[in-house]
């Protein structure tokens, strides 16, 4: 199961780690912010320290959106994952009450130097 102490002791030396089934995650060597995770072959998560990218690939299940979820709490991201609202129509919040809905089976957003998401 993925939670967030494993994420925090992953090693952030540039190698992929697995983290859960068929679930990895990879830590930038280099860069303290960037990491991607796949799940089942597909890049649902990166954050390279200023843009989020979020792919579903088509699977809206609990195990994707808990993957996704643990990489979003992760700091310094601070969004949420809704996935209550619509079947298959998630949304990424952020804790000021903006959301984004997932269109299509990905989402990027950017956060700005005032630390602001916005769709990329």
């Amino acid at each position: 199961m993925v939670n967030l102490r494993t994420l925090s002791q992953v090693k952030r030396d540039g190698n992929w780690h697995t983290i859960g089934y068929k679930t990895k995650v990879w830590f930038s060597a280099f860069h303290r912010d960037r990491f991607e995770v796949y799940h089942h072959k597909t890049k649902i998560v990166s954050w390279d320290g200023q843009t989020l990218y979020i792919n579903t690939g088509g699977w809206y299940s609990k195990t994707t959106a808990e993957r996704i979820r643990h990489a979003l709490a992760t700091y310094p991201i601070n969004l949420q994952l809704l996935t209550r609202d619509l079947p298959n129509r998630w949304r990424i919040a952020d804790y000021r009450g903006n959301a984004w809905t997932i269109r299509g089976n990905s989402i990027s957003l950017v956060r700005d130097n005032t630390c602001e998401w916005r769709r990329a």
